[in-house]
């Protein structure tokens, strides 16, 4: 009995042996055939172009070319009968001489999906909105932050230790210390309290008034992110108001002080 043969045969995962220099299919496991649509050894002498077909694939074999460990990355595959499915991928080199690159792949949830892509946003979004005045955070529906932009770090003078270890809680935490009693408690003379938890399902837009201890005063902002109508996430927009506040309260003053 091949025991190497019945444990291959009952993975689930997809696993294709690739010669590192043409990058042809010189082994497929009967999970790549099945998920696939090929008929057994359909694959083999294929190179992988015929079923990889996403644009960052040329680059990831340029990359593993000169790699020494494992890489993984986002793939699409293309199944026999052309349909496309995006998978997670997983490769390193092997073989007495390194002549073989062996890939592990499985196909992506629809939640994992929307997480990435959800990450990749968070990334356009940080990059495209670095240079404005306004703090931007993403999170996802459980309330992790995904990504910011320096603004919003510099707004709120987060640790850089915090932002180092990525301390959700420690950041939110550090946030929310920073608020005056009527802001963090939602009482006293203020009316409202702040959408600070980062975990809100609401699909509505929120607004609220942040006063600081230092004496700030910060609009704070959220729009709930979607694709394709599904909530995945919320992105809020922080600004410092300080100035405009500060003058309305004198010409508040002023008029009080005339009547």
């Amino acid at each position: 009995m091949n025991t190497n043969a019945l444990l291959l045969g009952a993975s689930s995962e997809m696993l294709l042996l690739l010669d590192s220099k043409t990058l042809s299919i010189a082994a497929a496991s009967p999970a790549a055939h099945r998920q696939l649509g090929y008929a057994d050894d359909a694959l083999l002498g294929r190179p992988v172009g015929d079923i990889e077909c996403a644009l960052t694939d040329l680059f990831f074999w340029d990359e593993m070319q000169s790699s020494a460990t494992t890489l993984d990355a986002q793939s699409s595959y293309r199944k026999a009968d052309g349909t496309v499915f995006n998978v997670m991928k997983s490769v390193h080199r092997t073989g007495q001489l390194g002549e073989y690159f062996a890939v592990r792949s499985r196909p992506m949830r629809a939640e994992q999906q929307r997480e990435t892509e959800l990450s990749t946003m968070a990334s356009h979004l940080a990059a495209t909105l670095e240079a404005t005045a306004d703090g931007i955070l993403l999170t996802n529906n459980a309330g992790a932050i995904l990504n910011m932009n320096r603004r919003f770090s510099q707004l709120w003078q987060v640790p850089g230790h915090l932002l180092t270890e990525r301390d959700d809680t420690g950041i939110l935490a550090f946030i929310t210390n920073q608020l005056t009693l009527s802001d963090s408690a939602g009482s006293s003379d203020r009316p409202g309290s702040p959408d600070i938890c980062l975990m809100n399902s609401s699909v509505d837009p929120t607004f609220e008034i942040l006063h600081l201890r230092d004496g700030r005063v910060f609009e704070w902002r959220s729009q709930p992110a979607s694709d394709r109508d599904v909530m995945i996430g919320r992105v809020y927009c922080c600004r410092d108001v300080t100035d405009r506040h500060r003058t309305q309260q004198e010409l508040i003053t002023a008029h009080d002080q005339a009547r």
